[in-house]
């Protein structure tokens, strides 16, 4: 039983570790940049960032302001994705008949695809360096939270691929447009 807890824990790490690390990512800070912004120190950073550390709630809600992050992001992992894109469906097609889907031209499509299947850091560097290209020409908006969360929620759309690849893009970038609301 406390095995299985302490796996529980550690996936939580993980899924948290990752969003933290596209949003940073997104916003093209590093850790240094981040330590001043926070007060949270590199090594801390980095293991937060890592999935190691046990991150106080503090240095949690530090990161998560100052990394615009939204609540509904913070703890998001595949298996809500897939929970919230099954939940969410309607609304999401909804959206599509109206707005459609986000305009990818090939080169990125390919790069994205390329990447989606390599799980380490590097490659999630590039996915949401991409995505944030994307959704900044999608979304003809200045608005830094929305674009920070659609950025992040379509890199985990990538990264999850939940019903397949082009699908879960969208999705995730539309979460987080919903969840910039």
């Amino acid at each position: 039983m406390k095995s299985q807890f302490l796996q529980e824990i550690n996936l939580i790490k993980n899924d948290i570790s990752l969003v933290i690390f596209l949003a940073r990512k997104s916003l093209g800070h590093n850790h240094e940049e981040l330590f001043i912004l926070t007060g949270i120190t590199r090594p801390i950073l980095s293991t937060i960032e890592n999935g190691s550390a046990n991150p106080t709630l503090d240095s949690l809600l530090k990161l998560k302001f100052t990394l615009k992050i939204n609540d509904e992001f913070i703890f998001m992992n595949k298996k809500r994705f897939f929970t919230l894109k099954n939940v969410m469906k309607p609304n999401y097609s909804n959206y599509l008949l109206s707005n459609g889907k986000l305009l990818i031209n090939e080169k990125d499509g390919k790069i994205l695809r390329r990447y989606s299947d390599d799980y380490t850091k590097p490659s999630y560097s590039k996915i949401v360096k991409i995505c944030r290209e994307i959704v900044e020409k999608n979304t003809n908006s200045t608005e830094e939270y929305l674009v920070q969360n659609s950025t992040i929620g379509a890199s985990l759309g990538v990264i999850y691929q939940v019903d397949g690849f082009e699908d879960s893009l969208n999705f995730g970038f539309w979460l987080g447009k919903t969840f910039q609301n």
